[in-house]
């Protein structure tokens, strides 16, 4: 069995890495909108951080659902960026093996791995779906009203639960609510900038979004985010990576 996912995985990368390379070059002139001094985080992670490009590009229903809850798509997507960086397609095989075997059926205490490309784990999503019905307005309500939260501690929600976490359009629904409650809990706080809040949001993506203000701003002095199975010496600020993928974006959407 693991010898066909392997080889599954295998001719799925080489058709990646091959889309990928082609994505990185038509973005490569982008590099000079990153900031002067700050690490070039696409060659820094190469082929990895192609394929994360490349993914993003290839998945516009994605961006339809931000544009519906009215938030830019380049903004929503280097929150996650980082995590489409670190994703490993045999990894995630088994984690979302483990979602929808253990945590279906005996909750996020036997089941609760990180899954799919933006690597949420159904702690996260029962946690964000409590503080989305408590704080959100009535037109965010009503942005899902065609498919409900089932918050019900059975095994058909925590089913309904697992499918939304392993699709893309299901991620990217959290994605956005999950933006709309930093909206809420953090109302407070002022920003020097769009990319200064987008390094807050990302930062409490990682790290944990009830951390408050104070510690999520503590966070980047850090450097957490890595690639390998394992920290290695080779570690980085996510919120620096989330940064830099936004601000290419903005280059390319404004013809730099």
């Amino acid at each position: 069995m693991w010898s066909a996912i392997r080889a599954a995985c295998k001719r799925s990368a080489a058709a990646r890495a091959l889309a990928a390379a082609i994505v990185f070059a038509l973005v490569a002139p982008c590099a000079s909108a990153q900031a002067p001094g700050a690490p070039d985080y696409a060659r820094i992670f190469g082929r990895n951080y192609a394929a994360a490009l490349e993914f993003a590009a290839r998945h516009a229903a994605a961006d339809d659902v931000f544009r519906a809850w009215e938030i830019p798509p380049s903004f929503a997507w280097a929150i996650v960026f980082p995590e489409l960086i670190r994703y490993s397609a045999l990894a995630d095989v088994i984690e979302t093996a483990n979602v929808k075997v253990l945590y279906v059926q005996f909750g996020r205490g036997y089941g609760n791995s990180s899954v799919g490309h933006f690597q949420m784990k159904p702690a996260f999503a029962e946690t964000l779906e409590g503080d989305f019905l408590r704080l959100a307005d009535a037109r965010d309500r009503a942005r899902i009203a065609d498919a409900p939260l089932d918050r019900a501690g059975t095994v058909e929600a925590r089913r309904a639960r697992a499918h939304r976490l392993t699709e893309i359009g299901g991620q990217a629904r959290y994605l956005a609510m999950f933006i709309r409650v930093m909206d809420k809990l953090y109302a407070g706080e002022t920003w020097d900038g769009e990319e200064a809040k987008l390094r807050f949001y990302a930062t409490a993506y990682n790290a944990g979004y009830r951390l408050g203000a104070v510690q999520i701003r503590r966070e980047p002095a850090i450097p957490r985010f890595h690639t390998g199975l394992f920290a290695g010496k080779d570690m980085y600020v996510y919120a620096d990576v989330a940064a830099h993928y936004w601000r290419m974006s903005k280059a390319k959407e404004e013809g730099r």
